[in-house]
This record gives C-alpha cells, structure tokens and sequence, in this order.
C-alpha cells in the first residue's frame, strides 16, 4: 500500500511540475517574440488581439518606441485614429527622428476632412519639412483639384388638382487643393406649365483657420416664377470641439416684389452625426416680416455614405407665377442621402413633402449623379 502511495504522489507532482514548467515557459517569452506574434496578428486582421499583448508591453516597457509605434498601428487599423495621433505623440517625444512615426501621423490626418484637421496637417508638414528637409511624403500634391459634374431632376406632386412642377440642373465645379469652390449651374424651372430658365455662378472660399466664406449670383430669362435677379453670401467659422457657426444673406428681386432674408445656423458634429439649427428672418420688402426654422440631422454611417432628415417650420414666402409673391405658414419634412461610388461617381437622392399653407401640399422627388472629371 504505502508503496502505491508513493508512485501515486509520483505521478502527481511529475503532472504538477510539468504543467507549472509549461505556465512559467508560457510567461517567460520575451518581449522579441510578444512582439512577433502582434505583428502576425495584425497581418491576420486580429488587431484587438494585438493591441492587447502591445497594452502589456506598453506598461512593462513604456519607452519603448517600437511598441508605442506598434500601437499606433493596431489603433489606426481599427478606425481609432484619435487615440492612434495620442500614441504617436507618445513615440515621437520618445524617438524625435522616427520617420516611420511621423510617416503614419501624416498619413491619418491627411485622410480626415474637417477644418481642424487640415490645419494640424499644415503644422505637421511645416514641422515634418525641417526635420525630413529630403523626404517627399510630407510635401502636398501639385495638384489635387478636381472638375466635377452634377446633373439632376426634381419632381413635384401638387395638392388641390394643380399641375405638378419639374426642375432639372446641371453644375459643373471646380474644387482646388484647399478645397475652395467655383462653380456655374444651368436650371430649367416649370411652374404651373410656365417654364424659366436660369444661370448662376457661385464660389466658396476656406482658410486654414478654418474660416469659410462663399457668395453666388442668379439670373433668370423672362422671370414668371423665379426671380429676375437674387443673390446670396455666407461667412462662417468652425470652432473647437466639432461646433460650427454661420451666418447668411439672400435677396430675391421679382418683378414686383423683393424677398430678403438672414439666416443664423449653428452646427454640431458628433461621431458620425451632424446636427444643424437654422433660423431664417425674410423680409417681404414694404409688406411683413417673419421667421423660419429648420432642423437638420445627418448619419456619416460609412466613408462613402450618409443619410439626412430635415425638418422646417415657420413662414416662406412663394412665387405663385406673374409676378405673384406671397407669404404662408409652412411645414415640411424630407428625407435624402448621397452615396459615392468608386472615386468619381456619386449619386444623391431626396424626397418629402412641403405644406404651403392653404395653398396645396407638395409632395417632392429628386435624384442627381455627380461624375469626376
């Protein structure tokens, strides 16, 4: 018996040491081959898998550049691309002449858009030049604008047995390095079986300070149901924090009449979502005043996709055709989207309805394709 004993505390404490040998051996990699089996997951598309051992590492070995670097990485392959630019901040006060390092933090704000960030792109190239004066991944293209072309119809559905409306556009847009615009827009209008012609012109310009400024002009041919002449102008801001700010002017010259207005609109961007609040003050000129307002929210679901709805309450003034201008309580609701395909196709969509007072109801339907050129 006590021999059986003996064997049987043996052979647990062979399992035991044996087991506790393969759970030392298993902590006991070195960092070389933590790092390793990161870089294979990475390459496996697991980097959350990765971004956890690389946490580890971070805390036993924070001044290590490779694993802040090695990081970064993971984070900007998830989309993380905030806590990626915190974590290459990190590596370059650990590594001031990593190029790598610098490489990657130009790469993730060059593909963001917002204002914010082209101007931290700005001092990152103006850093990265005195630092790289030979390299050529800073330097900005020589030429990124680009012509683009937008040809759409809308199609509107009256209440009251009057006939329905139709409008067809056609832009063509010219967008430089800095993204300011200049555009030319053609319009047919049919009203009520009247139809008129239009010509605009249009140009906005951004600064780095993330000022933005644009005004147009339009000119109908023998205006019924346009105006003869209107313009408009903006002045804008985007602030800290993802808020933007603007203000605008229009004025609208019928035959008879004159139709101006000023509109405050305050934005938020959050995540993938806009929020936008606008206030219209118009002025029928020698007649009344009134307001507007208008709810917008916008879903960004993918890079090449979104989605907007918009509410708007108050009064509007309306051509009726003749020469006839007239204000009315308003209501209305639409819905549109706009959806990239490839690099230089986009195809935008929108309908709603629109209740102009007593009037009628105006249910709408548009659709438009921009093509690059």
């Amino acid at each position: 018996m006590m021999n059986i004993f003996l064997d049987t505390f043996k052979a647990i404490s062979i399992v035991a040491i044996s087991t506790g040998a393969l759970a030392t051996a298993a902590n006991a990699a070195s960092p070389g081959e933590r790092f390793r089996e990161t870089q294979q997951l990475v390459h496996a598309g697991k980097p959350d898998a990765a971004l956890a051992i690389l946490d580890e590492l971070r805390q036993q070995y924070p001044n290590d550049v490779d694993y802040s670097f090695a990081r970064a990485q993971a984070l900007a392959s998830m989309g993380r691309d905030r806590e990626a630019i915190a974590e290459l901040r990190i590596a370059s006060s650990l590594a001031p002449d990593y190029e790598d390092v610098w490489r990657l933090h130009y790469a993730i704000l060059a593909a963001q858009t917002d204002k914010h960030d082209r101007t931290a792109l700005e001092e990152l190239r103006q850093a990265a030049a005195e630092r790289f004066p030979l390299a050529t991944w800073w330097q900005a293209p020589k030429d990124t604008g680009q012509w683009t072309i937008l040809v759409g119809t809308v199609y509107d559905d009256l209440s009251n047995g009057l006939p329905s409306w139709n409008n067809q556009f056609l832009e063509i847009t010219h967008t430089d390095q800095d993204r300011n615009q200049y555009g030319l827009r053609l319009g047919r209008d049919q009203r009520f079986k009247t139809t008129n012609y239009s010509l605009g012109l249009r140009a906005e310009h951004r600064s780095q300070s993330g000022w933005f400024a644009g005004a147009g002009i339009y000119k109908a041919d023998e205006p019924v149901i346009l105006p003869d002449l209107s313009y408009d102008m903006h002045l804008g801001i985007a602030l800290d924090e993802g808020w933007v700010a603007q203000v605008g002017y229009r004025r609208r010259d019928y035959q008879a009449v004159t139709v101006s207005s000023l509109t405050g609109t305050v934005e938020k961007y959050y995540g993938e979502f806009r929020f936008a609040y606008a206030l219209t003050r118009s002025h029928l000129h020698g007649v009344t005043s009134f307001f507007n307002h208008n709810l917008t929210t916008n879903w960004f679901y993918s890079d090449r996709a979104s989605i907007s709805a918009t509410l708007s309450s108050g009064r509007e003034a309306e051509s009726l055709g003749n020469g006839q201008v007239l204000e009315s309580t308003v209501r209305g609701l639409s819905i549109g989207g706009r959806y990239r395909v490839g690099e230089r196709y986009g195809l935008q969509w929108w309908i709603g309805i629109h209740k102009q007072g007593d009037l009628y109801r105006r249910r709408f339907l548009g659709m438009a394709v921009s093509i690059g050129i």
